[in-house]
């Protein structure tokens, strides 16, 4: 175990020096030949679960319990044969402390909380120094994506909850460390006064959940505020977004020139494991328009919900059978590690060249001159999040998608998907529509419905070939219904308890 330790010890110290300003991390992500991050990360996959494993008492019985043994890992295939840990059969079947490092509480660091939307929040216990590495991670982010240091003159406005949840408090102390930020919280009219008072010569950037920061610009315009006079971005996180959601939202801010991000993270990992570029924005697009190309570059049908890019020699990310994406933290400074943790989200992986040939040559120009040369990460969402109806799954982006590209978008404040049943017992598939704060039912017209039902039918069968099947053979039961609800609705009280929408429960069913 100790020449493992050494080894693990050296890799680190390399990625250390690397990260210790984000200048050199930039210079060193942008010319640095991809295979070598690779190749690094999966060296250090092996190494690690070597040299961490046998400290974490939890682990080293559920290897036992497994019939698994570490003196069995030489290379990463042998890594890659290790039985995977779930929040089922590990985090919650074995004790709090008996999953740390040595089986006790680091001597300083942090304590997150999950959410606990599928049940009891979830302790998450973090060392000072796994917070020092993120810091580094996000001030780079931050860096790489608005030029923070250049500018000067970025001021985050950090609106997602404050508590114990991962990324609220969190986010708000590390970004202060490469810009000016204020932690509003779920303060929407904070935000509206906050821009006013400091005016138009600062770039903004309003971070949060989707659906918050959409209430925000929403707001903003009620307010009398004219997005137009300020430079305004938006960063997104805690679920995803789909592209017509980003091209509703950047026409909202066009006058500001601003863009829309997003980042990825998981309260059981890390809130940074990855994070949009215009790389990543620029092939998504091209996936969500072109089913064929998604099929011949991904094998799937499905769209994308995050497409963005990580680094290997922290976070050593596979892919198992079932289309999950497995997570491991291979740094020796995680106090509570996670050894091929599923965290069931369903997605694919790409390397940069994969990523680079997807593009034509005036994107490559465009691109490749700054684009960090790391993998690229690809998600679909939780491998349960659907909802299925007559043999098709029907994702929550897609539906989100087709409706703000539809002639509803101006209407929607939030939505819920449901199978009901008609008087006959036949069942349906309904959308309902939260309208915004300034619009009423008995404004929107029949034809407006119609044609939104029609739209939204025509957007998931391009790009759901299960829908596409399941529609031409029973459009009575796939055709979208659409019901619309007043803001404020009961329906979607859960939406006003929670910053992070629900959008359904496969639980629920109701007769209409």
């Amino acid at each position: 175990m100790l020449m493992y330790t050494l080894l693990l010890t050296l890799l680190e110290t390399f990625e250390t020096l690397l990260m210790i300003n984000p200048y050199v991390l930039k210079f060193a992500v942008t010319h640095t030949p991809p295979a070598v991050f690779t190749m690094l990360g999966r060296l250090k996959a092996a190494v690690y679960v070597r040299a961490i494993g046998p400290k974490v008492p939890a682990y080293a019985k559920f290897l036992k319990i497994n019939g698994a043994e570490l003196t069995t890992v030489k290379s990463v295939k042998d890594f890659q044969k290790l039985p995977l840990t779930t929040k089922s059969n590990y985090i919650q079947t074995f004790p709090l402390l008996s999953r740390l490092l040595d089986g006790q509480l680091p001597f300083s660091g942090n304590i997150d909380e999950s959410a606990g939307s599928t049940g009891k929040a979830t302790m998450w216990i973090r060392s000072f120094k796994e917070e020092v590495k993120l810091n580094r991670l996000i001030t780079f982010a931050l860096e790489y994506t608005f030029n923070a240091f250049h500018k000067r003159n970025v001021v985050v406005l950090n609106c997602w909850s404050n508590g114990p949840w991962a990324t609220g408090i969190k986010f708000a102390f590390i970004a202060q460390h490469s810009t000016l930020v204020k932690a509003i919280g779920t303060s929407k009219e904070n935000v509206i006064d906050t821009i006013k008072t400091l005016g138009r010569d600062n770039e903004y950037i309003i971070c949060g959940y989707p659906p918050f920061t959409k209430e925000i610009i929403d707001y903003g315009e009620e307010q009398g505020l004219n997005w137009s006079d300020y430079r305004v971005n938006l960063v997104t996180g805690g679920e995803g977004f789909s592209e017509g959601w980003r091209d509703f939202m950047r026409e909202k801010i066009k006058g500001s020139q601003g863009e829309v991000y997003s980042a990825y993270g998981a309260s059981d990992i890390d809130i940074g494991v990855a994070f949009e570029t215009d790389l990543t924005i620029t092939l998504r697009k091209k996936l969500t328009n072109d089913p064929a190309l998604r099929q011949q570059v991904l094998g799937d049908d499905r769209v994308p919900l995050f497409i963005g890019q990580y680094n290997p020699l922290i976070y050593y990310i596979e892919r198992n059978e079932k289309g999950e994406l497995i997570y491991t933290l291979i740094s020796q400074h995680t106090v509570s590690p996670k050894i091929r943790y599923n965290l069931q989200d369903s997605g694919q992986l790409l390397t940069f060249q994969q990523a680079a040939a997807l593009l034509t040559d005036q994107e490559r120009k465009k691109y490749l001159a700054r684009a960090m040369k790391l993998p690229l990460v690809i998600v679909y969402g939780r491998s349960d999040g659907t909802v299925s109806l007559d043999g098709a799954n029907i994702y929550p982006a897609d539906v989100q998608h087709g409706l703000f590209s539809s002639p509803l978008a101006s209407f929607v404040h939030s939505y819920y998907l449901d199978t009901t049943y008609d008087q006959n017992q036949a069942m349906r598939f309904t959308v309902h529509i939260e309208l915004t704060s300034q619009k009423k039912s008995n404004t929107i017209s029949a034809q407006t419905l119609e044609a939104t039902e029609k739209h939204l039918a025509a957007h998931l069968s391009s790009v759901n070939r299960d829908y596409r099947e399941s529609y031409e053979n029973n459009p009575a039961s796939l055709s979208p219904k659409l019901m619309l609800h007043e803001n404020g609705d009961e329906l979607f009280a859960e939406n006003r308890r929670k910053i992070k929408h629900v959008y359904f429960n496969k639980s629920k069913q109701k007769t209409s």
